[in-house]
């Protein structure tokens, strides 16, 4: 996850000598402390050995972006709805290359007919 947030120190950028930018941007995983409040703020992973999670008030995030990235990598099941041999719907679904159905003959034996037939 990256989140923008408000510099505090921005409105005062007149004392310091060496420019202070409006917005700063952070990177990591979120994460829970127990003595932190999670609806005030945010707890994001650093990577770093000395300074392992940085708090960060919710109330200054301007912005945040999650990667979806690895959830575009996932196999995108298909679907069909087909009728048993009593009229009852069932669906199956193909993901990875191997079927599953919803009728009670695939739950028993892991296979069936509208398995071999798809």
């Amino acid at each position: 996850m990256k989140v923008t947030v408000r510099n505090s120190k921005y409105l005062e950028r007149d004392r310091y000598f060496f420019a202070i930018p409006e917005f700063v941007e952070y990177e990591g995983e979120e994460t829970t402390l127990k003595h932190i409040d999670s609806n005030a703020y945010l707890c994001l992973t650093t990577g770093l050995k000395d300074f392992p999670i940085r708090v960060i008030d919710r109330s200054m995030i301007v912005g945040k972006r999650i990667d979806f990235s690895h959830l575009l990598k996932l196999p995108v099941p298909e679907t069909k709805v087909v009728k048993g041999s009593k009229g009852n719907e069932y669906v199956l679904t193909k993901t990875g290359g191997k079927w599953a159905c919803t009728c009670p003959g695939f739950e028993f034996r892991s296979t069936c007919k509208h398995v071999k037939e798809a």
